[in-house]
């Protein structure tokens, strides 16, 4: 019989949305999401990315990167240039804001990482990882 509490995917995710609400939680102070936290991070780790890439690396919909951008943009953090090759791009850049904004949060989330990872092992994070990508390649089948 099935039991919704014994079921990987359901535990992940909720339990997930608990570590999201932990790390929102932490990144208030510097009056930024988890979300433009992430999306700061993939911009700064390729500046010049396409909003498209950019989805795609956060596993959101483009519409919603979209929208995030326009915020983005609006409080400082990025800028949107149209590509000189093909005009149905945008580029996305880090502003000086959205760079110092970077280097802020970055001790939260290591913090954050030493405080979630408290005694576990390297060796059961690496197992955890190799399990949760296994399972959503069974998924995905």
């Amino acid at each position: 019989m099935f039991v919704l509490d014994d079921c990987i995917a359901f535990l992940t995710c909720r339990e997930g949305k608990k570590l999201s609400k932990c790390l929102d939680k932490r990144l208030k102070p510097l009056h930024i999401t988890r979300v433009q936290w992430i999306a700061i991070y993939y911009i700064s780790q390729n500046e010049g990315i396409s909003q498209n890439y950019l989805s795609e690396l956060m596993s959101v919909k483009e519409a919603s990167i979209a929208l995030l951008l326009v915020r983005m943009e609006k409080e400082g953090f990025v800028l949107r240039k149209t590509s000189e090759k093909d005009k149905r791009i945008n580029k996305i850049y880090l502003t000086k804001k959205g760079r110092i904004l970077s280097e802020k949060a970055q001790p939260v989330f290591d913090e954050f990482k030493k405080d979630v990872t408290d005694g576990i092992s390297e060796e059961e994070l690496s197992s955890y990882k190799s399990v949760l990508y296994k399972m959503v390649k069974n998924a995905e089948k």
